[in-house]
């Protein structure tokens, strides 16, 4: 007798919709009425901690708690905080103007001013937490720069810098790295 071994033809595995170094393939046992049984899902790398900054951080406040923060926002933002942001996200003082919507004249007041008003505080702080989000789901500033940089489908063709330019496009970015970070595919 002789037995005939045949290949089975190897299935090829979909792609992933994020990296695949974001999450990795977990097993647990399960027993419940005397039975066991093992249930299989992704979840999570657990990467070496990676030192990302806060939104606080980036824009160097000293924040301890909200109603500390408020009254940040209340006072105005220093021009340090801005240039800070500008430093960390590697763009030029007018890129980063127009995606918190402050004109050029606007802002060389502010900067012999030395302070921002409560609402364009308001708008630098919700793009410095952008960054912040980007980089702690990529664990990588210049990847977080790199994704926020570049044009997205998703975005109409624009990269999440410039949608940022409201809060309802900062809000779209957000739910966009949502989706990634949960590998919705997007």
């Amino acid at each position: 007798m002789t037995e005939v071994s045949r290949k089975l033809p190897t299935r090829k595995r979909a792609k992933k919709s994020v990296a695949p170094s974001l999450w990795e393939r977990k097993s647990e046992k399960v027993s419940t009425g005397g039975r066991t049984c093992t249930i299989h899902f992704n979840k999570p790398a657990n990467q070496a901690k990676v030192s990302t900054k806060s939104a606080y951080e980036i824009l160097d406040l000293k924040v301890d708690t909200t109603k500390t923060l408020i009254k940040k926002l209340h006072e105005g933002f220093q021009y340090k905080s801005y240039k800070y942001l500008v430093d960390y996200l590697e763009i030029s003082n007018s890129d980063l103007s127009q995606i918190v919507g402050i004109n050029n004249r606007t802002l060389t007041r502010r900067k012999s001013r030395g302070r921002f008003d409560t609402d364009e505080s308001e708008r630098i702080l919700r793009v410095a937490g952008l960054l912040e989000h980007a980089t702690s789901l990529f664990k990588d500033k210049d990847k977080a720069l790199n994704w926020l940089k570049s044009p997205k489908k998703a975005l109409d063709g624009k990269s999440p810098l410039e949608y940022a330019d409201t809060s309802v496009g900062i809000e779209k970015v957000n739910d966009l790295l949502g989706r990634l970070e949960y590998g919705v595919y997007t």
